[in-house]
């Protein structure tokens, strides 16, 4: 599978809407409260869009340096639009624009994918589970055959842990969680021992972001148009601060992260300084997010 999303590793941070309820009350009389009926749940396997994510925090845009997404939502929040602009930065890096259309339906979601200068359509067909997050996605272009079959997998609370793509060689990778956060992930298959370790900052990911951090051999499965939808988990409990990666050639990445945070405690803007074995100087990163 081409892995046109690198970039995507590092806000899995704030990418799971975090929210408190509280309930207090009583009779001026001194009867018993009433008691708070429970909250309705959604029926087994129904998709709640990203809402369920994000809580109110939902974005209309994010990206890195130049690459940035929009976001286009029905009545129902749901995203029916996604717009990658990826312009051209030099001579060697050709620019390019996707568009995303998404169609919903019972327990399965279609997305048709364009790209600027072709008329080709690469298409997603997602299938939700019975935790109401992806179970499965069968992708590949309308004019081909080939098709890619990805599976995710997740623990009791909704986190995700587990993105493979099944293969003559199965490849993916696998995320630890531990107090709300990830803090290991690993990459599956005999050729891949890359793995990434994560420490946290104190700052609560009230805005559900997805954690920006390399994430080695899921860095084209664990998609963020995908996880902005809705459609793969929840987030981790704070923002990431620093991650360090290694792989089978020994060569290791490490980067520190500084958030810019807004008035209601959501980021705006991240920049990740990221050191490599083999760099001789360190390399900024600047990624940003806006709130509808």
């Amino acid at each position: 599978m081409k892995k046109n999303f690198y970039y995507l590793s590092l806000l899995l941070g704030l990418v799971f809407g975090m929210m408190m309820f509280t309930a207090c009350g009583g009779d001026d009389d001194g009867d018993d409260p009433a008691p708070v009926p429970p909250t309705p749940q959604p029926e087994s396997g129904e998709f709640q869009g990203p809402k369920r994510v994000f809580g109110d925090n939902l974005l209309s845009s994010f990206g890195v340096g130049s690459k940035y997404y929009e976001f286009t939502y029905d009545s129902n929040n749901l995203i029916t639009k996604v717009k990658l602009v990826r312009p051209k930065v030099s001579d060697y890096e050709e620019g390019y624009t996707y568009e995303y259309e998404v169609t919903y339906s019972d327990k399965q979601i279609t997305i048709n994918r364009t790209r600027s200068g072709s008329a080709s359509v690469r298409q997603y067909v997602i299938t939700i589970g019975s935790n109401g997050f992806a179970e499965s996605c069968t992708e590949g272009y309308l004019d081909k055959s080939e098709r890619n079959v990805l599976k995710f997998e997740y623990d009791s609370e909704g986190h995700l842990t587990k993105a493979i793509e099944e293969s003559d060689h199965t490849y993916g990778g696998t995320f630890t969680w531990q107090n709300g956060n990830i803090v290991a992930q690993n990459g599956i298959g005999d050729n891949d021992k890359r793995s990434c370790s994560y420490t946290y900052s104190d700052i609560s990911n009230v805005a559900g972001l997805q954690i920006r951090a390399t994430i080695g051999s899921l860095d084209d499965l664990y998609l963020p148009e995908l996880y902005y939808m809705g459609l793969l988990g929840k987030g981790t409990a704070k923002l990431v601060k620093s991650y360090s990666y290694s792989d089978v050639y020994n060569e290791t990445n490490t980067a520190e992260n500084v958030w810019t945070l807004d008035d209601a405690g959501r980021p705006t803007k991240c920049v990740t300084t990221t050191t490599h074995s083999s760099w001789s100087t360190p390399n900024t990163s600047t990624y940003f997010w806006t709130y509808r």
